[in-house]
């Protein structure tokens, strides 16, 4: 099965907890929502966006729909991952 943590050429691994903030932001979850779904602070939940758009290379969440297209991570209805 594929993952988020696979290695992407030019791109730094996401973490655990990076991937499960990525996943959640691509199925419409706010940073308020992750937070208490997680059970962790709104700010932290900032921070690991911050990561994930630093290492994706990606400017917000438009940025994260469009490179999770180009790299078939996530089934964006279910919020899968993709078999590859």
């Amino acid at each position: 099965m594929a993952t988020i943590r696979k290695r992407i050429p030019g791109f730094k691994r996401l973490s655990k907890q990076e991937t499960r903030v990525f996943k959640m932001f691509l199925q419409d979850y706010k940073g308020s929502e992750i937070g208490e779904k997680m059970g962790l602070n709104e700010k932290t939940i900032s921070t690991y966006k911050l990561r994930i758009l630093q290492k994706t290379k990606t400017k917000g969440i438009v940025g994260m729909y469009l490179f999770n297209l180009k790299y078939k991570l996530v089934d964006l209805l279910t919020g899968d991952e993709v078999v590859i």
